[in-house]
């Protein structure tokens, strides 16, 4: 996969402060695929061999250096298109050799400040783990990289700082505690527990004898609840992301297309034998001489609306989460099989 299209995916790589930021106001969710489209209508291809650069305002960690260091990654990308065209013209008046020469004799200076606004900029954003920062750090490598060819630095220099992104990379996917191998396990097992939840309300009627102190329990209804999807209406773009993702093997389709609304209920005769599934008794007593009936009931109704709710949440979430979290990893890999390239 080229490094565009690589990037392109992530587009959805949006980090999970802001996913659970409280200042947008409003549904979480719809703010959230509001703004992964607005970024994607502004994406911008620079060629087939550069990154897809951030063109919107995101909303960014809470961290005012994170905020700035972001800004001036993202303003470097933005003069990597000039730069590029103002090479490929001095190539094509002077030929390569030379036009690379002339190339950097007038633009030495620049490119310099360039190449430390990204060293700086990428140390700071080394120390954090999220969508957001991975593909940004993807696109500050690959733009590392060009520059220093630019500059026709030494190849040492270039592999030892090429190395230290790949060290990122590796920790982003795989070590690191927050790693994305672990938020993909935490998402996926979160949509799992939500999806699969069942419960059963065991209704019990309590038979009270006038004529003897005789007392006799028995089961009345039982009722199995479990989730309930209906098709989700989702964009253009999120279906080709979703579907590119589901291709490599990321996503279960039928988790995406659908989202959790409510429970369905199934009349059970009985409780199944060695049942997993979590018994809630709300019990009706019933005193079938003429005395006050005491129906809790409501009881369960109100827990069983509680938790939809609940899940309902969960499995938003975690949706947009998931598709965040793999459309890094497909970045970072990607970023990480380039590095090798250049290195070894």
């Amino acid at each position: 996969m080229e490094p565009v299209t690589a990037i392109a995916i992530a587009q959805f790589a949006i980090s999970t402060y802001s996913m659970l930021s409280s200042r947008g106001g409003g549904e979480p969710l719809d703010a959230i695929v509001g703004m992964l489209i607005e970024i994607n209508n502004k994406l911008n291809v620079i060629n087939d061999k550069l990154d897809i650069i951030y063109d919107a305002v995101v909303v960014l960690p809470d961290k005012i250096e994170y905020k700035r260091r972001t800004n001036d990654l993202i303003s470097v990308a933005n003069r990597m298109p000039v730069i590029f065209k103002n090479l490929s013209s001095d190539i094509k008046e002077y030929g390569e050799v030379r036009g690379k020469l002339e190339f950097k004799k007038k633009n030495e200076f620049e490119l310099r400040g360039y190449l430390n606004v990204i060293r700086l900029s990428s140390a700071v954003l080394k120390t954090e783990i999220d969508p957001l920062t991975i593909s940004l750090l993807a696109s500050a490598c690959q733009n590392d990289f060009e520059l220093c060819r630019m500059l026709q630095v030494d190849e040492d220099y270039i592999r030892n700082e090429q190395l230290d992104y790949l060290t990122y990379f590796k920790r982003a996917l795989w070590t690191d505690h927050y790693s994305l191998e672990k938020k993909i396990e935490t998402s996926m097992t979160a949509m799992k527990a939500a999806i699969d939840e069942k419960f059963i309300n065991d209704w019990q009627f309590l038979y009270i004898s006038h004529l003897n102190t005789h007392i006799q329990r028995r089961e009345h209804k039982i009722s199995l609840y479990t989730s309930s999807f209906v098709p989700l209406d989702i964009s253009k773009t999120e279906k080709q992301i979703t579907y590119a993702l589901a291709s490599m093997g990321y996503l279960n389709l039928p988790y995406f297309n659908h989202q959790l609304t409510g429970y369905k209920s199934e009349q059970l005769s009985t409780v199944p034998n060695n049942s997993s599934i979590p018994v809630i008794k709300t019990q009706r007593f019933v005193d079938f001489s003429g005395g006050a009936t005491n129906n809790n009931e409501q009881v369960f109704e109100n827990y069983k609306s509680t938790r939809l709710n609940e899940n309902q949440l969960t499995f938003k979430m975690n949706r947009v989460a998931l598709i965040a979290f793999c459309s890094a990893n497909v970045t970072a890999h990607e970023t990480v099989k380039h590095i090798n390239n250049r290195v070894l």
